[in-house]
């Protein structure tokens, strides 16, 4: 603690920051080595100077009668000194001078000097001593005056300023976040145990929202860090706009020192944010005295539609989303710990279920967080163990029923759980990173089978690849795996599809159309993956270097029903047809769905009505036996 002063009134109060031990100490020691020299002077050259004149004012008038009687006095005085009521009164006398030059030296000196020194003992005190009133009416007078202890009260004023923005300047490190001003994860901490105590006090339930921001490595990764945090400071001012609207939410610098909050104010930071940045993209939210479930719902949907809008940062936009966990106490948990822990489960619970999301906690995610955990450490060593495997589904040309490419889809072995679904691993591979360097084996792997499919049967297949978003849009050599993969294999870049998500290519902006020009340069087919679920624009079909579309599997399942979808099928050939690009259908299961496709000229049909996923060798066999005759 210390005290700090009023400039205008001079009065002192006491401030409570309850900073961190290494902001205390550090601010402790700089109090002391700036105070040092002028406590010193105080308590020697002054104090000493001090007594003297003290003594010398009770002496002096003694003297000075001495002095007088022995020398001016005349004789008949002397014999009326004898008396004794005649030394009373000059005592009296003396007394009542040496009493009033210790009255002016008092209020002229020793008062101000005193009020000084308690002012100098408030602003170093550790345990925030205050100053007396009788001192704090004199500081006003000493700052006019034009002597030394003027210049002394100045000096000190001046020091106790210079430290008292340094304690603010301190404090909001200690308490905000640097970058988006929001509360840090100390702060919040601080917050969330008082919340606690509160609702254990008063019996009363509370919810953790713990947030994580989807998409947002990838702008990182596309524009650089910079460009990151421009996005986190859109990102906490529009959350932190949404939740000042609800009565539930705390603020979370009610507990701080009111200077504080009003120096926050002026640099434009919120002065009560009701959000915590608590790490790189992660934001947590307390909601307090919570009566019903369905608050926390609404509140976490209220996040959820703030975060729909495009953000846009250096011309480039962006869709990001949210995955939210929620804990609630005391369900889930009477500790701090407790709850971030569960909220964090039920977050990434979120994650695996699509992304921007909320979830609550409950046990089975933790048996669920445990195994994807466990997942992710074998995932480390399956490519080294040859754990993978490439299969390989066919796609026919409607006009001739023949087989024209393949699709490569990656399958896990895993040596004691067996076979492990795609779905299942994929996003861990891509949130850990091993997508970066499965993907290179993938690539590798399937242009070389393409080589020896060349070589044994002719040159006239060519092959999809599939590229994840985190290959695409950040900095990990992708272009650099795909020159390598046709060198070494001898393949034409005309033989290779490379398959990225609509949504990939749409959020990567400008680095997206630097990307593509680039994979164009190496001579291979771009294609948009799920075409129609996504965000794309007709201005970006007609500006990126696209070859291929392909409609995801969700529209051809409905386009028998003579609803949206029948339209939207058409709309998107007529479209691919008017900008010279080549359609894929996938998901065909039906001669129906065939038939109507044929019928609207699509280019392209794959699924399991004319071939499953093959392996290798049994891929090789099923060319051979239709070499001469078509599928359909």
């Amino acid at each position: 603690m210390t005290c700090l002063v009023d400039n205008d009134r001079y009065t002192f109060y006491s401030t409570d920051l309850a900073n961190p031990d290494y902001t205390d100490d550090w601010f402790y020691q700089l109090q002391s080595s700036a105070l040092a020299p002028i406590r010193i002077c105080m308590s020697h050259k002054l104090q000493l100077r001090l007594g003297i004149s003290l003594v010398a004012l009770i002496l002096l008038p003694f003297v000075l009668a001495g002095y007088i009687l022995a020398n001016y006095a005349p004789p008949g005085l002397l014999q009326t000194l004898g008396e004794p009521w005649v030394w009373i009164s000059i005592v009296v006398l003396v007394l009542t001078s040496a009493g009033l030059l210790f009255g002016l030296m008092f209020h002229q000196v020793f008062r101000p000097v005193l009020a000084v020194q308690a002012w100098i003992n408030a602003i170093a005190s550790d345990e925030g001593i205050r100053v007396e009133p009788r001192h704090r009416r004199t500081i006003a007078h000493l700052l006019k005056r034009g002597d030394e202890v003027g210049s002394l009260a100045t000096a000190t004023q001046n020091l106790e300023r210079q430290l008292v923005e340094t304690k603010r300047k301190l404090a909001n490190i200690a308490y905000y976040d640097s970058l988006t001003g929001l509360a840090n994860r100390h702060t919040f901490t601080l917050f969330l145990r008082k919340c606690l105590e509160s609702a254990r006090r008063h019996h009363h339930s509370a919810a953790l929202l713990y947030i994580d921001i989807d998409g947002f490595k990838d702008v990182n990764d596309t524009l650089g860090h910079g460009a990151g945090d421009q996005i986190l400071k859109q990102i906490a001012e529009r959350l932190n706009t949404v939740l000042r609207a609800e009565d539930y939410i705390a603020d979370m610098s009610v507990h701080h020192d009111p200077l504080l909050v009003d120096d926050r104010a002026r640099n434009g930071y919120d002065a009560g944010p009701r959000i915590s940045r608590i790490g790189g993209d992660e934001f947590a939210v307390v909601i307090k005295q919570l009566d019903e479930v369905h608050h926390a719902v609404l509140i976490c949907e209220r996040l959820l539609m703030a975060m729909k809008e495009r953000f846009t940062v250096e011309g480039q936009q962006f869709t990001l989303g949210a995955s939210i966990g929620v804990s609630m106490y005391p369900g889930d948990g009477d500790t701090d710990e407790d709850l971030l822990k569960c909220a964090d489960i039920a977050m990434y619970h979120s994650k695996n279920s699509g992304r921007n999301t909320f979830n609550f906690y409950n046990e089975n995610m933790e048996v669920v967080a445990l195994e994807m955990h466990q997942l992710i450490a074998d995932l480390q060593n399956a490519v080294e163990n040859e754990e993978f495997y490439l299969q390989y589904q066919p796609q026919f040309s409607t006009l001739t029923g023949q087989l024209v490419s393949l699709e490569a889809l990656v399958r896990w072995q895993h040596p004691t759980k067996g076979f492990i679904p795609p779905n299942d691993f994929i996003s861990l591979a891509e949130s850990s990173g091993i997508i970066v360097k499965l993907g290179r084996w993938i690539l590798m792997e399937a242009c070389r089978m393409l080589a020896r499919l060349h070589k044994e049967i002719g040159p006239e297949i060519r092959i999809a690849v599939n590229v994840s978003p985190v290959q695409f849009a950040a900095d990990h050599g992708f272009l650099e795996a795909v020159r390598d993969a046709l060198l070494e294999t001898g393949l034409d870049g005309a033989c290779l599809d490379l398959e990225i998500t609509e949504s990939a290519i749409m959020q990567s902006g400008q680095v997206a159309l630097e990307t593509l020009q680039s994979m164009k340069a190496l001579n291979v087919n771009v294609s948009m993956d799920d075409f129609g679920t996504g965000y794309s624009s007709l201005a970006a079909l007609r500006d990126m270097p696209i070859d291929q579309l392909k409609i995801d599997k969700a529209f051809i399942d409905h386009i028998l029903g003579g609803g949206r979808e029948h339209s939207i099928i058409k709309a998107m050939l007529a479209l691919a047809k008017e900008l010279d690009i080549e359609v894929v259908a996938e998901g065909v299961e039906t001669n129906a769905q065939l038939k109507f496709l044929k019928l609207l000229r699509c280019d392209l049909v794959q699924g399991y009505l004319m071939s499953k996923p093959l392996s290798e060798d049994n891929l090789f066999e099923f060319i051979r036996q239709h070499a001469e005759s078509p599928v359909f």
